[in-house]
């Protein structure tokens, strides 16, 4: 609860303080912010600051887990073997085999 009120305050006075610091230090940031655990049902148990999440949920993106939507994993697969290939100037090889249920 203690880092969620620092991260309510930079968000909203756009102000961090330095672990250990004594000075103010103006910030201009944004936030991305994931998570896999429902928080709505945490700031109804009183775990997560419900002022925080209002001001995180403005933009909402759902996306479903990689399981329910298996039909991405081979291009997501084609594309990150491409971006290592590039970047490790290697020739690794896609090769789709049977597909399995997760």
């Amino acid at each position: 609860m203690t880092m969620q009120a620092k991260l309510l305050r930079a968000m909203q006075s756009k102000e961090i303080m330095r672990v250990g610091g004594k000075s103010i230090i103006k910030v201009n940031v944004r936030i991305i912010a994931a998570t896999n655990r429902p928080l709505e049902d945490l700031v109804q148990q009183g775990q997560f600051r419900d002022d925080l999440y209002y001001r995180l949920s403005v933009a909402k993106i759902d996306i479903p887990p990689l399981r329910e939507r298996i039909e991405a994993v081979e291009p997501l697969a084609e594309l990150f073997l491409g971006r290592f290939n590039g970047k490790t100037s290697k020739k690794v090889l896609f090769l789709p085999g049977p597909r399995s249920k997760c």
